[in-house]
């Protein structure tokens, strides 16, 4: 299995285990059931322990554990992605998408040569990760412009392009996973959260 989630309940103790192919995160309130855990996968595996998780599958972990919120972001990743297109100038959109902009099939005429094309694709590619992960905000433009990118247009292009660039404008927007009504609820108190990579 490449990925899952396992939960064990000890009488009132919880444990997450959250794997995806060789990297593991550990959630619990009960220090124990987290080392008990640890020791286990280190018996059957051969694992480094990687302390508190601060950066997991591309995204940062941020904890505020007075406010009971675990943040996910990944503004390094948007960041690169204004580098990676030469987009770091050329304005700052307000908004993922131009006010009344469609996406429809466009004309032969209206299509972009090869090389663009494949610079859309990218680009829609490149988007789709953060939209799927920590930016929900960008879901919809997203998946907009990926319904054309076999034969995008001109102006789908530019579209793309100020994505990018609205992405770089709010590096800060973040995934706020648990709520502090959530975390009010007696098993997620003191929530504690660890990284193991299996080698």
């Amino acid at each position: 299995m490449a990925c899952g989630l396992f939960l064990l309940q000890e009488k009132d103790e919880i444990l997450m285990l959250l794997v995806y192919v060789d990297d593991i995160l550990l959630f619990s309130a009960s220090t124990a059931l987290l080392d008990s855990a640890e020791q286990m996968l280190e018996m059957q595996f051969k694992c480094s322990k990687m302390g508190e998780a601060k950066y997991y599958l591309g995204m940062h972990v941020e904890r505020d554990v007075e406010k009971g919120v675990l943040r996910l972001h990944q503004r390094k990743y948007c960041e690169g992605l204004a580098e990676k297109y030469g987009l770091q100038d050329g304005g700052k959109p307000a908004t993922p998408l131009p006010s009344g902009f469609t996406v429809e099939p466009c004309a032969d005429e209206e299509v972009v040569g090869d090389s663009d094309r494949k610079l859309f694709h990218s680009m829609v590619g490149s988007l789709n990760y953060p939209a799927n992960h920590t930016r929900p905000d960008i879901a919809f433009a997203t998946s907009r412009l990926a319904s054309v990118v076999s034969r995008p247009s001109h102006e789908q292009l530019e579209a793309a392009k100020r994505l990018v660039r609205y992405i770089v404008k709010t590096h800060q927007q973040a995934a706020d996973i648990f709520t502090k009504r959530l975390a009010e609820a007696d098993h997620w108190k003191g929530m504690k959260l660890a990284g193991m990579s299996v080698h």
